[in-house]
């Protein structure tokens, strides 16, 4: 399990042009969520076209179509008899819901974010100095932009203070900010 970060930008597009919006549109309020307990598990495909032409004996013809976004889930296992795993809940459910898109980061620059799938994921696309002071990070991390599309929760009656959430979401284009 890995310790991560999710920051709703406020913005539509990773470059930060435009308003940001104000922050009852954004997931706790643009503050950011520290995640623990958390597996993150992203996948990459290509959209092939893998279908048998029909009345034939040859080997059908393969065509890329496109290449799709990586798709992700975080697995985020809370203890609702802790109060700041019971303060996630709500924040968790609005990421779904606020149109920004999000950054995801693993709020190190020691050697142990070299050790972090979402640190090589991010492929050296840091926080520029002026995303560092508008956010209020302590420094220019390593991130990925995401959209996260589904939330689902599970409440199993073996231990009742344990709940899972499930969140799935794409990685879009890394693009360096405007501001």
């Amino acid at each position: 399990m890995v310790y991560l970060t999710i920051l709703d930008s406020g913005y539509l597009k990773p470059t930060n042009e435009g308003t940001q919006l104000t922050t009852g549109y954004r997931a706790n309020s643009g503050s950011a969520i520290t995640l623990r307990n958390t597996d993150f598990a992203p996948s990459s495909s290509c959209n092939l076209d893998d279908s048998p032409v029909l009345g034939s004996s040859d080997v059908s013809q393969v065509n890329v179509g496109s290449i799709e976004n990586m798709k992700f889930s975080l697995t985020i296992h809370l203890d609702l008899s802790v109060s700041a795993d019971q303060a996630l809940v709500y924040p968790l459910v609005q990421l779904t819901r606020t149109v920004g898109y999000k950054y995801l980061y693993y709020p190190s620059t020691g050697t142990d974010a070299a050790k972090q799938l979402v640190y090589s994921l991010a492929n050296n696309h840091v926080f520029t100095a002026g995303e560092v002071t508008a956010f209020s990070l302590s420094a220019a991390y390593r991130h990925i932009h995401v959209f996260f599309n589904n939330i689902q929760f599970k409440h199993s009656g073996i231990n009742k203070n344990i709940v899972v959430a499930t969140l799935t979401g794409i990685v879009t284009k890394s693009e360096t900010s405007s501001i």
